[in-house]
């Protein structure tokens, strides 16, 4: 004879579907960062802290279900992942990597420029912001010329000069 199924209380059926949709939002929000950071800045952004923050907020979706203070933890959670999101586009480079290259090629005439494809980013010595510590690497081909180039942009200042 089966065991009769155990139904859960409306209750705990309630806090068990916000623990999953908290988890879910937190997981979603920290992708949507990634993509950004590798998509728009070629990866240049430290995800560190937004990793750390992440690890926070999914640790408390995880203890919702189990916890007394259900409420405090969910508003806790959601003030963490807006510090996640705020942090994220205030610490953001002036420069993404399409501004940097339109930049290069309207300095001067007949310039084609391209992400290098061996190394897109190169780290700097000291960091250029809280959160970046690399900038563009593009190659830079004269069309008249044929000379070619390999530039360095800093993603912060705007600065950028040939590094070979």
């Amino acid at each position: 004879m089966p065991m009769p199924l155990r139904l859960m209380p409306s209750k705990q059926k309630l806090t068990a579907v916000v623990s999953r949709a908290c988890l879910i939002l937190s997981c979603v929000v920290y992708a949507t960062l990634l993509i950004i950071n590798k998509t728009v800045y070629s990866g240049i952004i430290s995800m560190l802290l937004y990793h750390v923050l992440f690890m926070l907020s999914a640790f408390l979706c995880v203890i919702l279900k189990e916890s007394r203070r259900r409420w405090n933890i969910l508003l806790l959670t959601t003030i963490i992942v807006v510090i996640e999101i705020f942090a994220f586009f205030v610490n953001l480079p002036v420069y993404s990597t399409s501004k940097a290259a339109v930049i290069i090629q309207n300095s001067s005439e007949n310039v084609s420029v391209s992400l290098n494809s061996n190394y897109p980013v190169i780290d700097t010595l000291t960091p250029l912001s809280s959160t970046v510590s690399k900038g563009y690497v593009f190659n830079c081909t004269n069309s008249d010329t044929h000379e070619k180039s390999i530039v360095f942009f800093n993603p912060i200042s705007g600065e950028y000069f040939d590094i070979e």
